[in-house]
């Protein structure tokens, strides 16, 4: 499941970086560019932990591992 998750993010970003090429709203430094993309996967992970313990407290732990393995990466 990991390998197939990220090739798809891979596919994505590479389709997602091709289309905006040099347009003023993504940064020319990749590292730059990678950091920001972090903070947004960081606050999005924050984002679906507080939805579910609002709605679904039992599937809390989805969201939480994925934050887990966001911040083991970096």
């Amino acid at each position: 499941m990991q390998q197939w998750q990220d090739i798809a993010s891979n596919s994505f970003l590479r389709g997602y970086q091709e289309a905006v090429g040099d347009a003023v709203c993504q940064p020319q430094d990749p590292e730059v560019a990678q950091s920001l993309l972090r903070l947004f996967l960081i606050e999005k992970a924050l984002y679906e932990i507080r939805y579910e313990l609002e709605n679904r407290p039992g599937w809390v732990t989805i969201p939480l591992n994925g934050l887990l393995r966001l911040l083991r990466e970096g």
